[in-house]
């Protein structure tokens, strides 16, 4: 006599999907999630689409396994790079408000010494 198969709702099965997902440090297959949950490849296929349709899973296709997991490795890699690049931009405009901070005080000081030799040269007689 067969077991009696427990019943287990949409969103528990979505729940232990994501729990298993989650577990992994790297991408699964739709096999082993399937597998590993206890369902068979249609209705595995049918909560992963959903899940990525919802954003919660991402998916990209290995030869021709679909390979699942919870980040968006990327578009991380595409903020990375974006970051790196707005890091390097920083530093650029640092130095560069060095640089101009530097002539301010240098215009700062001909300044000054154009109103010296203005008020001498006002204060001589002609």
């Amino acid at each position: 006599m067969m077991a009696k198969r427990k019943y287990r709702s949409e969103k528990e099965i979505e729940r232990d999907i994501m729990d298993f997902v989650e577990s992994l440090r790297f991408p699964t297959t739709s096999t082993e999630i399937a597998r590993v949950v206890g369902l068979n490849g249609v209705t595995a296929k049918k909560y992963l689409d959903k899940l990525k349709g919802e954003g919660k899973l991402y998916l990209k296709k290995v030869g021709r396994q679909n390979q699942w997991w919870t980040d968006d490795v990327y578009e991380q890699k595409k903020l990375a790079r974006k970051s790196v690049k707005l890091e390097k931009e920083n530093v650029e405009l640092k130095e560069k408000t060095k640089q101009q901070g530097n002539e301010i005080l240098e215009l700062k000081k001909e300044n000054k010494e154009l109103k010296k030799q203005i008020k001498k040269f006002q204060d001589s007689p002609n």
